[in-house]
Parts: structure tokens; sequence; C-alpha cells
């Protein structure tokens, strides 16, 4: 299958989970995330706002700024370029042309340099950690080159034994889903 196949198909699985599934689903990978000494130890995060069914972030982030980490998340510029923008709290968002929830302040962006842990959306992932994304290719841009340690989350339907990839495609230091941690 290609990656726009298996992003479709999966996609559609994730699409059909009840609210009640995928509240509560999304609550384990949070209380498993939270207990990485990776993520107990990172000081600058980096963390997607959950949309469209993904793994709910919205409370990572909430406790991630309680807990006194600085927080940025991803706002997308022309030409599929992403930059991170420090928040502070969940206050200041809006929707961008995709629906995705993003700071309405650019101000504060944050150099790729500066963050030490990024938290990554992606539609399949396979064992070995490779990740399909939803075809623009701003993640692995933004990835591509750095130092800043990739954690990914999905449920356990989005990871399959091997997924195609590339030269492009940045590759997940790790992968938690409600059942298991992969690469740690």
């Amino acid at each position: 299958m290609t990656k726009a196949e298996l992003r479709k198909q999966v996609l559609e699985v994730r699409k059909s989970m009840t609210l009640k599934e995928h509240d509560e689903l999304s609550k384990i990978v949070f209380d498993k995330v939270v207990a990485l000494p990776e993520f107990e130890q990172s000081r600058n995060l980096f963390i997607f706002i959950a949309y469209n069914n993904e793994v709910e972030t919205k409370l990572l982030i909430k406790y991630a700024l309680a807990t006194g980490k600085t927080v940025c998340v991803p706002c997308l510029k022309e030409g599929n370029h992403m930059i991170a923008v420090e928040i502070r709290s969940w206050d200041g968002l809006k929707k961008n042309k995709y629906g995705i929830l993003e700071p309405v302040d650019e101000t504060n962006e944050t150099s790729k340099a500066a963050i030490d842990t990024a938290v990554i959306p992606g539609s399949v992932f396979d064992e070995k950690r490779n990740r399909i994304g939803y075809g623009k290719g701003c993640y692995d841009k933004f990835l591509k080159n750095t130092k800043i340690k990739k954690i990914a989350l999905a449920f356990d339907f989005q990871v399959l034994d091997k997924v195609p990839s590339d030269c492009d495609d940045v590759k997940m230091d790790m992968i938690v889903t409600p059942t298991r941690i992969i690469g740690k």
C-alpha cells in the first residue's frame, strides 16, 4: 500500500472511535507520557494541539505548563513552514485554515535549538518508529537535522508492522500508545 492509502485506511478507523473510547485511551497515553523520564526531564517542550480525533494533548499541555515547563506549539506559515510558538496558557488560541488551534500571538517564536523534546502526531507508524504524517511534510521539515527528542502519540491500531518511508521522513525516538512504548 502507498502512504496515502495507509493514511486513509487508518484515519477512517480513528474517525470511527467513540468519544468515550477516544477520551479513555487518550488519558492512558497521557499517564504514560508524564511518567517518562524523557518527559519529566524536559524543560522546553514542543507539543502538537490535537485535532481530528488525534490522541488528545490538552491535558498534557496544561500539565506541562502547571509543572513549570516551557511549552511551544506548532504554528503553520506560508508554504507549510512550521514554527514553534511559546504559550503560557490555553487561552489565546485560534483555528487556522485547517481548523487546528494555534496561537493568535506569534511573537513568542522559539528556536528549534531551544527545544529538547517534541510530542508529535501522525496518521500511521511502524515498529521501527517510522511515521506517516498527513502528507504535507511539515513535521519532517521542522524536525530534520535537530537534536530534539521525538515522542509520537498514537492509538494501537495506528502502529503497523511496516510502513513505507523515504530519506525525507524523520524517524521517531519513541511511540507511546495505550498499551506500549515503542523505542524505550
